[in-house]
């Protein structure tokens, strides 16, 4: 996803549940710090549009879960056509608020 220009983050926290995790993503938003070239990079996200997850059994059957934050849609969607579905679900979140 990355390399088809998407902005990707992982959670990979062992030490939360998901739930906690959909959280602090979605409703509370989240903070990073990086660095690069020397430089200090400090993002406020104000949660995420949408939250995909990937388990075992999406694993197992070559499917995403995709969770929408505007609405709470969730659906599944096929890894090999996941950039180009993604893109599209991203467009039309865009058109949902522009039209609210």
């Amino acid at each position: 996803m990355k390399k088809a220009g998407l902005r990707v983050f992982g959670d990979y926290r062992d030490n939360y549940s998901p739930g906690w995790k959909f959280n602090d993503w979605e409703m509370k938003g989240k903070n990073l710090i990086f660095l690069k070239n020397k430089t200090i990079f400090y993002l406020l996200f104000l949660g995420v549009p949408i939250r995909v997850e990937i388990g075992p059994n999406d694993k197992a059957r070559s499917q995403l879960t995709v969770v929408l934050r505007h609405t709470g849609h969730k659906s599944t969607i096929p890894i090999d056509n996941s950039e180009t579905k993604l893109r599209e679900i991203l467009e039309q979140i865009h058109n949902d608020l522009y039209t609210k």
